[in-house]
């Protein structure tokens, strides 16, 4: 697929920072790369997949905005297999934005989000395994989840999947045969066979592959994991406990915590992403009431449910309604207050 427009981004996070890089993809990047960069070097043209250390110039100004790195990737040897530029700059965010809007002045238009990674899709650079493994790299929480991105980005995953499309079409090859001869006796020997085929072999493949992707999205995600309870548990005090950090503000004023806090761990390799929730109880106050809302919403979404109980006060409905809640997800009992007498009794327990 040809594109006729060319993109352009900062393609490294937003802050302050030794380099950031902007990304130019597209039928004039060399042409903007011409008028915008001044190599050190006296050089007749720039060479395809090599550094050039230069100034970035304002071209309608005349002024030098930083020194940088310049690399022009010819197409099709690139990422986009697009003409491809890439400017190595100081980071900071009046530089990097500056940068920017000279080259977006020169012809370019601002890529929007994975545009990059949708034109390496459209261009037949990957395939949308591989598009979606570029995304499990970057947002990889764990060592496992970075090997299994980076498993499918080699195409592994497409082999697994263009295996399986070649044994189901030999079955429908076969099935096919069975239905334009059902008088053939080898014909309906074939249609107990592909029944059995079937049982046997494609669909625990294909259970075999959601187990896998589902496995994988909890190494590259983590486990979504939600920590409820009644107000003033210790559910703050919890979540600050086990990331090592005063993230959640714990007062003992009951709607201290209206918002989902969430914050990531790796306990023995695992991810799990932490959310602090509002307490559960039966509220006047509107903020807090919309932040009861969203806990229920995201207590549904969850694959793990850190219920927390104060061990020092007795069971109480508002429990007994949240335990009901949890009764379906994968759930933990967190006792709070060790340190106090406990007022709970044994059959609150069982």
């Amino acid at each position: 697929m040809k594109n006729e427009d060319t993109i352009a981004a900062i393609s490294t996070p937003m802050g302050q920072a030794g380099i950031g890089i902007i990304r130019i993809s597209g039928p004039r990047s060399l042409a903007i790369a011409k008028r915008i960069f001044k190599p050190k070097r006296n050089i007749q043209s720039l060479e395809s997949h090599r550094l050039y250390l230069g100034m970035i110039l304002d071209p309608d100004k005349g002024e030098i905005v930083d020194e940088a790195l310049l690399s022009y990737m010819q197409a099709p040897h690139t990422y986009t297999r697009e003409d491809v530029v890439e400017i190595n700059s100081h980071s900071g965010y009046l530089v990097l934005s500056k940068i920017l809007e000279i080259v977006l002045s020169q012809g370019a238009r601002p890529a929007n989000p994975g545009e990059f990674t949708l034109r390496a899709f459209l261009n037949v650079r990957i395939d949308l395994t591989q598009a979606e493994a570029v995304v499990d790299l970057i947002n990889a929480r764990s060592e496992r989840g970075l090997y299994l991105a980076s498993q499918q980005l080699k195409g592994r995953f497409k082999e697994e999947i263009g295996d399986l499309k070649d044994r189901i079409g030999d079955i429908l090859a076969q099935l096919e045969v069975a239905i334009d001869f059902p008088d053939e006796d080898d014909a309906i020997i074939s249609r107990h066979a592909l029944s059995e085929q079937m049982e046997k072999d494609i669909i625990p493949s294909i259970e075999d592959l959601i187990r896998m992707h589902r496995q994988k999205r909890i190494w590259i995600e983590g486990i979504s994991t939600i920590i409820v309870g009644r107000v003033n548990v210790g559910k703050s005090s919890l979540l600050n406990r086990l990331i090592d950090e005063e993230r959640a503000i714990v007062t003992p004023i009951p709607g201290t915590t209206r918002d989902i806090i969430e914050s990531s761990i790796l306990i023995n390799g695992i991810p799990l992403r932490l959310m602090d929730t509002a307490g559960l109880r039966d509220v006047r106050d509107e903020v807090e009431r919309i932040g009861i809302s969203l806990t229920t919403r995201k207590l549904k979404e969850a694959d793990l449910v850190l219920m927390v109980i104060d061990q020092n006060r007795p069971i109480s409905r508002e429990d007994l309604d949240i335990i009901e809640m949890c009764k379906e997800k994968p759930s933990m009992l967190v006792l709070n207050k060790l340190d106090l007498p406990s007022a709970l009794k044994q059959e609150d327990m069982d």
